[in-house]
């Protein structure tokens, strides 16, 4: 199969390299898109010792693994990228590690493959110097964490394809004023638009799954840049709601 023609990560000169020499090891960005080599299997434990690593990431490649928690010893990680291609058995499974509330300078994270779990609210909040963070699991399950209301250097919050979970948008995301993109998307999420996301008006404000969302658009959402909403009629509201591409309706 696919898997078998793959050398797996463990076994690649980059990190043999950062094996052989881990306090030099910088780099562990393995971005493959159509490249002629993506690597496939887990990411040993390790990588734990690899004390200077700034950037760790799988996008392209055919990873089959949980995360370690051992990844919480490399703090001086910037960058990581858990995005593996999924399909046949292929991509990155099981819980999200609390571990990761120790990369404290942290501000790319990426969470894009088949996490069977819940965002650990309290771990993930806890890395304040994050400003891009997606979420893109069709097996997330539990509610949007109020805690990642306090990441106020946000510029790009994603949560996608995540139809497992349920509940309202949290109202203390209206604080994360440094966004430029706001993507919540869930089949499932309930209750209305918080007045809150009005405060965010110099960000993209996607909403536009269609789900369980009703009730009134408020008006405040007219000073925010570009909005979208879902095709529910269960929204109502002005035309004047929204500076917005979105498909209504507004009655």
């Amino acid at each position: 199969g696919l898997g078998t023609a793959m050398p797996p990560f463990s076994t690649s000169t980059r990190y043999t390299d950062c094996v052989s020499t881990p306090s030099t090891c910088v780099d562990l960005d393995m971005f493959c898109s159509g490249c002629l080599s993506p690597v496939s299997g887990t990411i040993p434990s390790e990588i734990g010792t690899f004390s200077v690593l700034q950037e760790l990431g799988f996008q392209g490649n055919f990873m089959l693994s949980t995360i370690p928690t051992e990844i919480g010893k490399n703090t001086a990680l910037n960058y990581a990228n858990f995005n593996s291609n999924v399909g046949s058995g292929f991509g990155f499974t099981g819980p999200i590690p609390t571990q990761l509330a120790l990369l404290t300078v942290l501000t790319s994270l990426f969470l894009q493959n088949p996490f069977s779990a819940t965002i650990p609210a309290v771990a993930i909040a806890n890395i304040t110097s994050l400003k891009e963070l997606w979420f893109e699991s069709d097996s997330l399950t539990g509610s949007l964490p109020t805690e990642l209301g306090d990441l106020t250097a946000l510029t790009d919050f994603n949560v996608l394809d995540s139809d497992m979970m349920t509940g309202t948008l949290p109202t203390e995301y209206g604080r994360l004023s440094m966004a430029s993109t706001l993507r919540l998307e869930s089949t499932a999420f309930m209750g209305t638009l918080p007045t809150e996301y009005g405060m965010l008006t110099d960000a993209t404000l996607d909403l536009s799954v269609p789900g369980g969302l009703s009730g009134p658009i408020p008006t405040e959402y007219a000073a925010v840049d570009f909005v979208f909403f879902p095709f529910s009629s269960g929204l109502c509201g002005p035309n004047s709601a929204s500076n917005s591409n979105s498909p209504g309706p507004f009655p």
